[in-house]
């Protein structure tokens, strides 16, 4: 996946990261920023959790990457709260935890992607790429939806208008 065909999808995006250790955190957002008009970074779920209840306030992030095991609030039960306040949040898990019970667990949770550490470029790319251009799309949508129901009150204000001189 070229860098380009990503960031034609990322680059109005914002994306929050949660991962514990500093260094993966560190060099992984250098990595994120070159896609996404903001990232923002935090070190563990509470943390997390704190920025994006913050970021319903004005807007919420269009994208939230976060490790599983990290001290103070896993990453599972962070998504689970992000659920309850937005159960269409795209989210992506970064974890070297690839045991099945880790997996069901995100599968539940309705988790858009699951990648194991360490990070493969590409991989990443591809699930950016993916998760970017449904979020677009779903965008177009909602878009085209709002300008029918314009169109359709326009059409509904036109009608009464025109019957309002036959009595």
């Amino acid at each position: 996946m070229k860098f380009e065909d990503v960031y034609k999808y990322t680059k109005n995006l914002s994306l929050l990261y949660v991962e514990d250790e500093a260094d993966v955190r560190d060099s992984t957002a250098s990595l994120l920023q070159n896609y996404f008009h903001e990232v923002i970074l935090a070190k563990n779920g509470e943390e997390g959790l704190l920025l994006y209840e913050e970021s319903l306030k004005s807007k919420p992030f269009d994208i939230v990457i976060t490790d599983i095991n990290m001290p103070r609030l896993s990453g599972i039960d962070m998504v689970k709260q992000i659920r309850a306040l937005c159960a269409q949040q795209s989210v992506i898990f970064i974890s070297a935890h690839h045991e099945k019970d880790f997996l069901l667990e995100a599968i539940k949770l309705g988790v858009n992607y699951y990648i194991i550490k360490p990070i493969d470029l590409q991989e990443l790319s591809t699930v950016l790429y993916q998760v970017a251009q449904n979020i677009s799309n779903k965008c177009s949508v909602e878009k085209q939806l709002e300008e029918e129901k314009k169109e359709c009150k326009k059409m509904s204000v036109t009608k009464k208008h025109l019957n309002i001189g036959r009595a």
